[in-house]
């Protein structure tokens, strides 16, 4: 973990399919909050992303996906500052690159023109 320049901190989360994230991880009154970039936004079958996200949002767990201002994909998540611990916040890292993997080639093939060596 190492301090951002917004407050909070920036935890470098790894993943198989896309390599490391970063998650800002921001302390509030009663809540931790998370946020981290997945990709950016699909050049193309805008639709299909979108309606994959979604559905992605209806799954148990604490991450959601969403579209920053930019239309960029990322991922959130509040967790309660009671009883969240080092062995919690693991997990829901954990539980992040386990998403983040889960989705990315999907949204790439379906979202953007890969050249086949790419793939």
């Amino acid at each position: 973990m190492s301090p951002s320049a917004r407050g909070g901190w920036v935890v470098r989360v790894p993943t198989e399919r896309r390599g490391e994230i970063a998650a800002h991880v921001v302390e509030r009154e009663r809540t931790v909050a998370i946020r981290a970039f997945v990709m950016r936004g699909p050049d193309r079958a805008h639709a299909d992303v979108y309606r994959r996200l979604l559905g992605k949002n209806l799954e148990p767990g604490p991450w959601r996906l969403a579209l920053d201002a930019d239309g960029d994909i990322v991922a959130a998540a509040y967790l309660e500052r009671d009883g969240l611990d080092a062995d919690r916040l693991d997990s829901v890292l954990g539980a992040l690159s386990s998403l983040v993997d889960e989705i990315f080639d999907g949204i790439l093939r379906t979202g953007f023109v890969v050249p086949d060596a790419a793939r």
